[in-house]
């Protein structure tokens, strides 16, 4: 029988099918439609805001331009006021050395036009252009009859005006010069053409028409560009627009400009400038940002009526074809109809294969197994049944069947089914007789004889290759069978264990209450897990990690114990590694701070409820760091390991020893009878710690300075513990190191006053609280006073005169002496030209410089140097004081500065020689020119006193290196005798006089003077 062609799945009203697809046409051309308006339209918004953000940007940048020139104007305009101020201070201004001055400014500011000085009247007398014999008056100016007028007028910024001189539209910015007792002396100012604003707006990309203008605050126009026709400077008409948005944003905002007063929509930002009474407005044009936005709405517009075009072709296409279909439909429905009464009578899925390789019928069977619908396969390449793998051979196999023809025997393969299934079947194939030829396929899914094979091939596989050691008992503990991992893992064999009990693995470390709580939830629930500790077959005992299975029988009722196991000696192994690095330092072996978090915690939970008290110890190791720079890091390393040893020994196991980081320690002694304990340690410790370490061929001493807290005197919790043991570690190191110290109420006083002067500090240079004081330093040869040492003193507002050992270490330990630093260098050298002038050519002034501002980031020799040229002093003005400590350290940029000031000619002292560690190799290395023997060794200073003797041994050590030596600290005649007795070149103390502020110390020169 041969079987009717499919019909198509045609609906039975072909003319109401029509009708739908036209509307549905015209319905998804409306769309269409819109969506390209709706896109275009986002579009153009995006366009216009992204204008708005770069008018933005624009006025952003040229605000923060103009508001920083305007910065750096004035300081040049404070600059050149304060130059005349000095000057008449001193007796009148000199023509040279304004014009010298105002030259120098001017060239440090390329872009003013000019930089000038008036006097009272009015008159232009100095300044870039000016000639002495053309007098020209500035004071009919608005700007010179306001700083006239205002004596705290500040910077003064003028309107744009034709400049007298110059012959160009300028902007003045200028300050009132004072006489000294306050009076009006005259008006420092400088000029910008407004040619300078015009050049900036021009180098700006606004497009073709965009623009960029600044006015004043009575919106007056200032600048423009592109310029605006005729002359405008000083034009007051803006949009309405602009003066609605200035209404309700004046320092800042944007908006749209329609129309513009050229007749040109724009965008417009517009900024207040900071420090200028001006504002900054940039406006680009709609028709420059729009351009692209324009081009690409004629392309999507294009698009738009293409996709239409094709959609209505494409419609046309298919009515035509549908008709035709229609027509050939009604002849197959009666054949049809009869063979799949047939077809659906048959046990198996059938499907019906043309010879072509569609399919052209399938009963409810085949669609049931593969879950397709009937409408999914028809017309379909049977093909689409098949696996990729198999799909290739399936038009050669058809083509063969129907050749010769009758039928196959049944044969298994794979189909796929709709949801990715692959499904095993049993196929038998059949050719129908007559007419078209076309092959019946007879389909049986033997999924479940399959899944069952596979199942116990799997088991068998994965118990076989299973990397988990396998073993099943029988119910009572009897062993069935292992899999080849379990030999791996115990070293038996099968015919070693089955048939025994598995207390053949026993280790004996498990007593026998854990095995029969093991065997208790076996029987309660079926199954246990947990970790065992067994032995295998050469002894060895090992932890593994065992899950048990109960398998029943069909009655329920236990029948086999499945038991799977690895071996986790390598994760305990890992465990124990990662648990170790994460609470023990990797150098010394003790607990790290995150383990002696921990145990200082538990100690204080264990002090709590003893009601004892605990003591806690944070230890720093006294000038480690010079053990690291000398010696190098490995051998620090080797320090801090010995001096962990000796910590450990000092005190009882119960107590923990830790290291939180670099040389500090921390010691928590728990449970305390006695609180005297933790002294008794302490002393032990630093006992310990004073023995010599040997380090390869060196034995080096340290010592260590120890804060002792206790808990609950001292404080209840872990942080404030910490913080008390670490301020009273601090306060036994500023005692002198190598001792311990208790915690009081008062070192949390000292730290918060440390806070406080730390904030106050901060504003101290701004502020002008810094004075600089002089010392003079005495020729004992001759009593004369070439030399100085210039002290800084901090005036407090509200403190008064602070000590420099007060503050100068705050100074360092925040990095602020590093500008401090600067500014005594600079009052220093203002100073020393001035008395090199009037008293001395060959004055000197020394200079202290920090350690920190050798090390300071950045920080250079070059700007001193520089400075001391543009002032025309040479580097023996100066001389820089230094300490031994630095001069040990010798790192590259400690070296560099002082091989930089001794080519300078700048020369160096030693401060406080005989305290430290200093080597004679450096002294020769960086040409010390002068060595200041430290006060402790002059203060008890007598003719037969050891300090007499390392004095004496000081200064002909120096003079053999040809380096003079200063003694400090020269309080009595009897000291003075002594040391000029000696040889010692120069002295310095209160015999002499106290640092004093400059204008004492210059009537003491006076004074001097006077005498010789």
């Amino acid at each position: 029988m041969t079987p009717p062609r499919p019909r198509s799945p045609v609906p039975e009203y072909s003319t109401n099918f029509l009708r739908w697809i036209f509307v549905g046409l015209l319905l998804l051309a409306a769309l269409v439609l819109a969506l390209a308006g709706l896109t275009i339209t986002q579009e153009r918004s995006q366009y216009q805001e992204r204008a708005a953000i770069a008018a933005q940007n624009i006025s952003r940048i040229l605000e923060q331009n103009i508001a920083g020139n305007t910065s750096r104007i004035d300081l040049a305009v404070q600059a050149l006021a304060h130059e005349a101020e000095r000057q008449l201070a001193g007796g009148g201004l000199a023509r040279k050395a304004v014009d010298d001055f105002i030259e120098w400014q001017f060239g440090l500011q390329p872009w003013l036009d000019s930089l000038r000085l008036t006097d009272r009247e009015g008159n232009i007398l100095y300044g870039i252009g000016v000639a002495p014999e053309r007098r020209i008056s500035a004071a009919d100016r608005d700007f010179f009859q306001r700083a006239r007028a205002e004596p705290n007028a500040g910077l003064i910024i003028s309107s744009p005006l034709l400049g007298r001189i110059s012959g160009k539209w300028t902007v003045v910015l200028g300050r009132r010069v004072n006489r000294p007792d306050g009076g009006f002396a005259g008006f420092a100012y400088a000029t910008i053409t407004l040619d300078h604003f015009q050049a900036l707006f021009a180098s700006l990309n606004v497009g073709k028409s965009g623009v960029v203008s600044m006015r004043k605050l009575d919106l007056g126009l200032v600048a423009r560009h592109p310029e605006p026709p005729g002359d405008a400077i000083g034009d007051t008409t803006v949009s309405k627009q602009f003066v609605a948005a200035l209404a309700a944003a004046p320092l800042a905002g944007s908006f749209e400009a329609e129309g513009g007063l050229d007749g040109i929509d724009r965008t417009v930002s517009y900024r207040r400038i900071a420090n200028y009474p001006a504002y900054l407005i940039v406006g680009l044009a709609a028709d420059d940002y729009l351009a692209e936005w324009r081009e690409d709405t004629k392309k999507t517009l294009m698009l738009v009526a293409l996709f239409i075009v094709t959609a209505a072709v494409s419609c046309w296409l298919v009515a035509r074809a549908w008709r035709r279909q229609v027509a050939a439909v009604g002849t197959l429905r009666e054949q049809e109809s009869k063979f799949r009464t047939l077809l659906e009578s048959a046990p198996d899925a059938m499907v019906i294969v043309d010879a072509k390789g569609l399919i052209s019928m399938t009963n409810r069977h085949t669609q049931a197994m593969l879950g397709y619908e009937r409408d999914e396969l028809l017309g379909q390449p049977v093909e689409r049944l098949f696996p990729h793998r198999y799909r290739s051979g399936q038009p050669g196999i058809r083509k063969d069947f129907l050749g010769v023809g009758g039928a196959s025997a049944g044969r298994e393969l794979w189909l796929l089914a709709k949801d990715g299934r692959e499904l095993p079947v049993s196929m038998n194939l059949s050719a129908t007789d007559g007419g078209e030829p076309m092959m019946i396929a007879a389909i049986r899914d033997i999924s479940e004889r399959k899944r069952a094979e596979e199942e116990m091939q799997l088991a068998s596989l994965v118990y076989n290759t299973s990397s988990e050691a396998m073993m099943v008992t029988d119910v009572e503990g009897v062993i069935i069978t292992v899999n080849p991992a379990f030999t791996q893992v115990t070293g038996y064999s099968p015919d070693e264990v089955v048939g025994q009990t598995p207390r053949v693995l026993r280790s004996g470390r498990h007593d026998l209450s854990f095995y029969q709580a093991m065997w208790r939830e076996l029987i309660l629930t079926g199954q246990w897990q947990g970790e065992v500790w067994d032995r295998r077959k050469n002894g060895e005992i090992y932890p593994k990690w065992v899950v048990i299975n109960t398998a029943s029988g069909a009655d329920g009722a236990p029948l086999r114990r499945v038991a799977l196991f690895s071996d986790i000696t390598e994760k305990k192994n890992s465990e124990e590694v990662i648990w170790q690095q994460a609470n023990f330092d990797a150098l010394t072996g003790l607990p790290n701070r995150q383990m002696f978090s921990d145990r200082l915690e538990q100690e204080i939970k264990k002090a709590h409820r003893a009601g004892l008290p605990m003591a806690l110890l944070f230890l720093d190791l006294d000038r480690f760091k010079e053990v690291n720079d000398t010696l190098g890091h490995d051998m620090g390393d080797r320090l801090l390991k010995e001096a962990a040893r000796r910590l450990t020994a000092c005190v009882r196991e119960s107590d923990t020893v830790a290291r939180l980081g670099g040389d500090e320690f921390t010691l928590v002694l728990g449970e305390l009878d006695d609180p005297a304990s933790a002294e008794r340690v302490a002393q032990s410790i630093l006992r310990e710690l004073a023995r010599p370490f040997r380090l390869g061929a060196e034995d080096v001493y340290v010592t260590a300075s120890i804060g002792v807290t206790f808990y609950p005197e001292d404080a209840t919790d872990m942080d404030a513990l910490l913080k008390h043991a670490d301020q009273a570690m601090y306060a036994a190191k500023s005692q002198g190191r190598n001792r311990y110290s208790y915690f009081t109420a008062s070192m949390q006083e000292l730290a918060q006053a440390r806070m406080r002067l730390t904030n106050d500090l901060r504003g101290a240079l701004a502020g002008q609280q810094f004075r600089v004081f002089y010392q003079p330093i005495v020729e004992l040869a001759s009593g004369a006073v070439h030399k100085a040492e210039a002290l800084i003193r901090w005036q407090h507002p509200s403190r008064g005169l602070v000590s420099p050992a007060e503050f100068i270490p705050i100074a360092e330990d925040t990095g602020m002496i590093v500008p401090i630093g600067d500014w005594v260098f600079y009052e220093v050298v203002r100073q020393v030209e001035k008395w090199r002038a009037l008293y001395c050519e060959q004055f000197q002034i020394s200079v202290n410089k920090s350690p920190v501002q050798f090390r300071s980031e950045g920080s250079s020799h070059a700007p001193w140097v520089d400075h001391l040229g543009r002032v025309g002093l040479p580097g023996q003005s100066i001389v820089v004081e230094i300490t031994e400590g630095l001069l040990m350290e010798a790192s590259g940029i400690v070296s560099d500065h002082l091989l930089g000031f001794r080519d300078a000619g700048v020369q160096v002292s030693l401060d406080d020689f005989g305290t430290g560690y200093s080597s004679l190799s450096y002294l020769k290395k960086f040409d010390i020119d002068y060595l200041k023997i430290d006060q402790s060794f002059v203060r008890n200073l007598s003719a037969d006193s050891e300090d007499m003797a390392l004095c004496e041994g000081i200064i002909v050590m120096a003079h053999k290196l040809g380096i003079k030596v200063i003694a400090e600290g020269v309080e009595t005649a009897a000291q003075r005798d002594l040391l000029a007795q000696a040889g010692c070149d120069y002295a310095q103390g209160y015999l002499y006089s106290r640092p004093v502020p400059a204008e004492a110390f210059e009537q003491l020169l006076w004074s001097e003077k006077a005498l010789a």
